[in-house]
């Protein structure tokens, strides 16, 4: 009895441990919803940003983003790409990816900036990708089961 008591013990830290991961992840899930925090993915930008790194930005445009900064705008395909600004012409931006070869197809105009990053924090984007985020909630689930299981037979009590 004594060691289901323990194991249900760190059932509960556990569980406390996967909620807390869950709400990190959310939190960077929701500023990726409103355009401040991106998580990194692809080779383009090599070795500056690596997959996994996460980018934050600050709303920008193209009178305030000058050759050299990174930043991340919306395609004309609809995806997301963080790229760094080669020149800057008449309302409009040419950008590459560090890694490529040539620039990007298109130029860049203010109602495709998405932002300027600002601080890259390495591997705290992974929260915000899909296997990290789905893993986190089907832990959850588990341990909720365990936690229910443990309940039932009288076992949580400290």
């Amino acid at each position: 009895m004594r060691w289901r008591r323990a194991a249900c013990r760190a059932i509960r830290y556990a569980g406390y441990v996967a909620l807390a991961l869950a709400v990190a992840s959310a939190a960077l899930l929701l500023m990726n919803r409103l355009g401040l925090a991106f998580p990194v993915e692809g080779v383009s930008m090599l070795p500056v940003l690596r997959t996994g790194d996460l980018a934050l930005t600050l709303p920008s445009s193209v009178s305030a983003v000058q050759p050299g900064d990174v930043i991340v705008y919306r395609s004309p395909a609809g995806f997301l790409v963080i790229h760094r600004v080669l020149e800057k012409g008449n309302g409009y931006l040419i950008v590459k990816g560090d890694d490529n070869p040539v620039p990007d197809p298109w130029r860049v105009t203010n109602s495709m900036i998405v932002g300027r990053v600002y601080l890259v924090i390495d591997y705290l984007g992974y929260m915000a990708l899909p296997p990290f985020t789905y893993s986190v909630a089907a832990v959850l689930v588990a341990l909720y089961a365990l936690y229910a299981a443990c309940e039932r037979q009288g076992l949580n009590r400290v």
